[in-house]
């Protein structure tokens, strides 16, 4: 009988033993990976709302950058800058509907597919805002190119002066054709470009669409550079003449008559 008791006692107490470094622990092991689970899918969710809301709003920003730029230019037409500020706010409105569902997505996998569309369906930063600031560019180049025309003639007028007075202006003749030249290289630069890009269309995933849009901004890109320094060797060519013709003696600049034009100031230049 008390062989029994003893056995009964070691009996209970291995069980015991059993029941608190297996069975509980087993237990609480099994609730574990759930539980870590739900907080990592939680986490993930919360950072997918935050980019998802950051992304958007830096893209409305920038698209509305814009159409204050589209909005200052001097050489488009109203109803060009109606046109593309259009196109912008098509884009803004579907924008702001896409952040608001954001904001209410429950299921991961329907919040990472409406994360992903914003930078594959509508090619703000690849596309839309580098056509955008092409054409503000070209637009730019045309108001500038205008200006130096009106500069360059006004030179013009003042070397005929000096030619019929008898002094020799070949050498700033010459300088000032070639402003011209380079003036009407940078306006034909900026027609190239506009060309190139006023009708881009974000490529919706299309790959030979995408290439066509990236060959088309990069041309474009190209003659915005080239027409730049068009304008710069006008400039430079520009000023030479102006100063060539400050540095003559006073007997030797003619007097201008009512009728001409007087001298573009070096503001102008």
């Amino acid at each position: 009988m008390k062989k029994i008791t003893t056995f009964s006692v070691l009996f209970l107490a291995e069980i015991c033993l059993l029941g608190s470094t297996a069975v509980l622990p087993a237990l609480a092991q099994t609730d574990a990976p759930k539980t870590q689970v739900a907080a990592r899918q939680a986490e993930r969710m919360t950072n997918l709302h935050t980019r998802a809301d950051q992304e958007i709003t830096r893209r409305i920003n920038a698209l509305n950058q814009l159409m204050a730029r589209i909005q200052a230019m001097q050489k488009l037409s109203s109803a060009d800058k109606a046109a593309l500020t259009g196109q912008l706010q098509e884009l803004i409105t579907p924008f702001t509907a896409l952040q608001a569902k954001i904001k209410v997505d429950t299921d991961v996998a329907t919040l990472a597919a409406d994360v992903k569309s914003i930078t594959g369906s509508y090619r703000i930063f690849a596309l839309i805002i580098p056509k955008g600031h092409l054409l503000a560019a070209a637009d730019r180049m045309n108001m500038v190119s205008d200006t130096m025309t009106t500069v360059i003639a006004k030179v013009q007028t003042r070397i005929d002066e000096l030619k019929r007075a008898g002094t020799d202006i070949t050498a700033w003749q010459s300088l000032l054709t070639d402003a011209t030249a380079q003036v009407a290289d940078a306006k034909a630069q900026a027609q190239a470009a506009i060309t190139y890009v006023s009708g881009l269309v974000p490529d919706q995933n299309d790959q030979a669409v995408f290439k066509a849009n990236k060959d088309a901004l990069m041309k474009a890109r190209a003659d915005i550079k080239v027409g730049t320094k068009d304008l710069h060797a006008a400039r430079k060519d520009i000023g030479t003449v102006i100063d060539k013709i400050k540095k003559l003696k006073p007997s030797m600049t003619p007097q201008p008559s009512t009728s001409s034009s007087a001298s573009p100031s070096p503001s102008t230049s």
